[in-house]
């Protein structure tokens, strides 16, 4: 039973990203100073993260692996592109959006078990690196890397100092260039995009407060009408409520910005 569990999980997560919230992209966004705090201008904030990532390929590069494809929105962009794109993920959900979108090869597995077949001239790893452990990362990046190839790598990473639900997601920044060094990959570009994105945090809270506001009149109403129903519902809605404020901090753009940095990669080999 519980290897079904998570793919039904992100499976239901994919399709309210597509279908409820009618993003295509699963990404935090690049946004621009002022922009309002619409789900249109998140849109516009992802696609700019996108064209973030496709214009740090390098034109001569052919064979490229894209890891943790999510939708396959990326791929499908760089398949028209004229790149040979490759997907992979761990996840049934990402494969079904994957194989409707590309016609290409996919692996259902995760990065640190993948054997390729023969090396590519570029990963692009789009808030997917902190799903593998930081010490089998660099080793997996070198098994399907080719000698000069690139590694163009998007991701939100924890500070030294780092406390409480913040602390849990990302990995160490310091510990991730280290090991990048050490393993003997160069650090062509960078760019610190925090304040980016962190926009969509912003937004994410004003969303969930305005839930919160109508979950309250919507109870208030029932409460009058139908009590007893009401106390089943409220016990509902308590025990989501108290699972969404742990989870608060995850979505506050202070505790971000001063827990972690959203940062930009491109590594040569």
């Amino acid at each position: 039973m519980a290897s079904t569990r998570a793919p039904v999980r992100e499976s239901r997560s994919l399709r309210f990203y597509s279908e409820v919230l009618g993003l295509e992209r699963m990404n935090y966004g690049i946004w621009n100073p002022g922009d309002e705090l619409t789900f249109e201008n998140l849109k516009r904030a992802q696609q700019r993260y996108e064209d973030h990532l496709v214009e740090r390929i390098p034109h001569d590069a052919r064979r490229v692996l894209d890891v943790g494809c999510g939708t396959g929105v990326l791929s499908a962009r760089l398949l028209a592109a004229g790149f040979d794109v490759e997907g992979l993920s761990p996840s049934p959900a990402q494969q079904a959006s994957f194989v409707a979108r590309c016609d290409a090869p996919f692996h259902l597995c995760r990065f640190q078990d993948f054997e390729p077949a023969q090396p590519f001239d570029c990963l692009v790893m789009s808030e997917s690196a902190q799903y593998v452990p930081l010490d089998q990362l660099f080793p997996g990046v070198l098994r399907c890397l080719a000698e000069g190839g690139t590694l163009v790598l998007s991701d939100f990473f924890t500070l030294s100092g780092a406390a409480g639900i913040q602390a849990r997601s990302g990995h160490d920044l310091d510990a991730f260039r280290g090991q990048a060094e050490a393993h003997g990959l160069r650090v062509v570009a960078e760019h610190d995009i925090t304040e980016a994105a962190a926009p969509t945090m912003e937004l994410a809270t004003d969303y969930a407060r305005r839930a919160e506001i109508a979950l309250d009149l919507a109870t208030d109403r029932l409460r009058h009408r139908r009590p007893v129903t009401a106390r089943v519902v409220m016990w509902i809605i308590t025990k989501s409520l108290a699972k969404l404020d742990r989870q608060r901090p995850l979505i506050d753009p202070v505790a971000f910005r001063e827990n972690k940095r959203y940062m930009s990669f491109v590594f040569a080999r």
